[in-house]
């Protein structure tokens, strides 16, 4: 399935509202799955006439003389440690006394099946709390971690289905039971008290509104549509559309 020309432009939002969006001073760490937002943000102003955000990748304060949607490729993938201490490392280059808004999104490859979620979320805390307290007026938004598809090959399926008979761990599904973990611990701290862009259950909720599940080990977890990626892990159109769609209604939503 293709997205087409109401996919683009259904914002539900007013010219006001965007407006206001379109004043602010906008920080955004990432890496590949952000790229697909944006690409999603840019194919949303292609249909929007009053959509019109500047996006720029930034790397000093001295580039947010003006509105803007400044993003930058945060610390490196498989090691949250580093985007958590990157992307503190941009917020205190002079950046962070000039944002409104900031925000950083881990990846799917820094959840994996060994992590301690507990530790990384933690260490998330701790560098939010930091930030926070250092620049009072700057909004932070909390990101759920994005999520895989369930491999659909035989193989595959096989090979899971022998690890269950057998009851041993299977690493097409523990790694995103990780994810999910991981994301209930930051909902449950950040949901209903400080803004949080639910990424996770944008990606698992289909157009019909139904959710993309599995079960693993008795318990129901969360994953990618499949209908929304081109890989395991990464978004096609229509799922950058579904994201970015999203995040601009939050977005607008703060102000």
């Amino acid at each position: 399935m293709t997205f087409n020309q109401n996919d683009l432009s259904q914002l539900n939002l007013s010219q006001e509202q965007l407006d206001q969006l379109q004043s602010k001073r906008i920080l955004f760490g990432h890496q590949s799955v952000g790229n697909n937002i944006l690409d999603g943000i840019k194919k949303l102003t292609e249909f929007n006439a009053g959509l019109h955000l500047a996006i720029q990748e930034v790397n000093s304060p001295g580039l947010f003389q003006q509105p803007l949607f400044g993003h930058f490729f945060v610390g490196k993938n498989t090691d949250p440690k580093s985007k958590c201490d990157s992307f503190r490392k941009m917020m205190d280059s002079g950046i962070g006394e000039k944002v409104d808004i900031a925000f950083i999104k881990l990846c799917f490859v820094d959840i994996q099946d060994t992590t301690n979620i507990e530790q990384v979320f933690n260490y998330y805390v701790e560098t939010m709390e930091y930030l926070k307290n250092k620049y009072p007026g700057v909004t932070f938004i909390h990101v759920t971690t994005p999520l895989t598809t369930i491999p659909d090959d035989p193989i595959t399926k096989i090979k899971s289905l022998l690890k269950r008979i057998i009851n041993k761990p299977d690493w097409v599904y523990t790694s995103l039971v990780q994810r999910n973990k991981y994301n209930n611990l930051l909902l449950a701290k950040y949901g209903g008290k400080e803004p949080v862009f639910d990424l996770a259950t944008i990606e698992s909720t289909g157009p019909d509104g139904r959710t993309q599940k599995f079960t693993y080990q008795g318990e129901d977890y969360h994953s990618l549509v499949p209908l929304y990626a081109y890989d395991e892990g990464h978004l096609n159109n229509y799922g950058q559309i579904q994201a970015a769609k999203s995040l601009i209604t939050l977005l607008c939503e703060l102000n």
